[in-house]
């Protein structure tokens, strides 16, 4: 899934303002929400952890494309942090539910996209690194 740069989560039909006051757009809608842990994966793309969107996104950098590769609602829930592996899979912080989640990029079974990697609470499961 993508987003454009016009798209916002959420969107008032008809917003209005106060009289005596007036409602003008400063800056155009962020397409990132709470974005917190930034990485470049193996492909190049910026990969985003945003905890309080509950979503994990990858922008090219030379098109501006915006691809959502963790959708909110999806396994991994409030990613603080990303890291890939020499392989390629992408480790994710579950900051609100104390574990670290993995995205293989190379599986024979497609329901096994994303599974718990530490299943314990790691209560301070924030920041994420690894090693080669």
């Amino acid at each position: 899934m993508s987003s454009s740069v016009r798209q916002a989560r959420y969107v008032a039909a008809n917003p209005t303002a106060a009289d005596g006051w007036r409602l003008e757009r400063l800056t155009a809608p962020s397409r990132l929400f709470g974005a917190n842990g930034l990485r470049t994966g193996p492909d190049g793309r910026v990969y985003v952890a945003q905890v309080t969107g509950s979503q994990i996104s990858a922008l090219d950098p030379g098109t501006g494309r915006l691809d959502t590769v963790s959708p909110k609602g999806g396994d991994i829930i409030a990613p603080d942090d990303v890291a890939f592996d020499p392989s390629g899979n992408l480790y994710a912080t579950e900051v609100m539910d104390g574990r670290v989640s993995i995205a293989r990029t190379q599986r024979p079974d497609p329901r096994a996209a994303r599974r718990p990697a530490l299943r314990q609470r790691n209560h301070r499961a924030r920041g994420s690194a690894v090693h080669r």
